[in-house]
């Protein structure tokens, strides 16, 4: 079992929580939602200002690791849905910085990210609703599409998978989920504090995507990311988990 897998010719799902695809040399991430903690706090819920270390030490891996040219954020960059608070205004340009100083940085702009415009706008930063690119076409899932051109990868949904041990232990991981037949690759989220979808047992009208609402999860394969082992191909499919 590696750190990472590959899916097919050219798309790689990574250790990362990131699809690499490499006949563009990008990789798309999703689900950031930086500023969290500082929208807890405002709610009197106060939790240490990790999420942004994280977020970086993992995508500095990643472009270590894998190499590629671009990086491309599919949605919910931000939390905050109304105005940017104070923390992430900070916290944006400390990444959009990050990244700069490393890659070329595509936004594709999800339902959290009101009012991100301004901040990418000082960076040049390109911030799109959808986004085709070769191949690929990469949206943050949150709005309905009917159609696309080759593969669609998206976010949003925060998929994960539960797993029994032998004792009956449970423990939930977060996980890609692929469907070759329709064509669609969701990305886990890179926030630490994202719960999401357990795909192990879910109804078709609680999911988040309408995407995913119209063509259900049956039959999707589902990859979970293990902290010492990355990617895992178990042979799990929603549905028969």
């Amino acid at each position: 079992m590696a750190k990472a897998l590959r899916l097919d010719e050219s798309l790689i799902i990574t250790r990362h929580g990131a699809a690499v695809l490499e006949d563009v040399s990008a990789a798309v991430i999703a689900d950031l939602h930086i500023g969290f903690e500082g929208v807890m706090a405002q709610k009197g819920l106060f939790l240490p200002k990790v999420q942004l270390e994280a977020i970086i030490e993992n995508l500095e891996a990643l472009i270590s690791e894998m190499g590629p040219d671009i990086l491309i954020v599919a949605g919910d960059l931000k939390h905050e849905f109304s105005k940017n608070i104070s923390q992430e205004w900070s916290e944006v340009r400390r990444f959009l910085d990050f990244v700069l100083e490393r890659v070329e940085l595509i936004v594709v702009r999800g339902n959290h990210d009101n009012y991100l415009g301004a901040i990418l706008a000082e960076r040049g930063v390109p911030f799109v609703r959808k986004l085709e690119m070769g191949r690929w076409t990469i949206v943050h899932g949150h709005e309905m599409l009917e159609d696309w051109k080759g593969t669609l990868i998206m976010g949003h949904e925060h998929p994960s998978i539960s797993i029994r041990d032998e004792v009956g232990a449970v423990y939930r991981f977060p996980a890609f989920l692929y469907s070759r037949e329709r064509r669609i690759l969701v990305l886990p989220p890179q926030s630490i504090y994202a719960s999401g979808t357990d795909v192990s047992a879910y109804s078709r009208e609680d999911l988040l995507s309408p995407i995913l609402r119209e063509f259900g999860l049956e039959g999707f394969e589902a990859y979970p990311i293990m902290e010492d082992l990355g990617v895992v191909d178990l042979g799990m499919r929603v549905g028969a988990v």
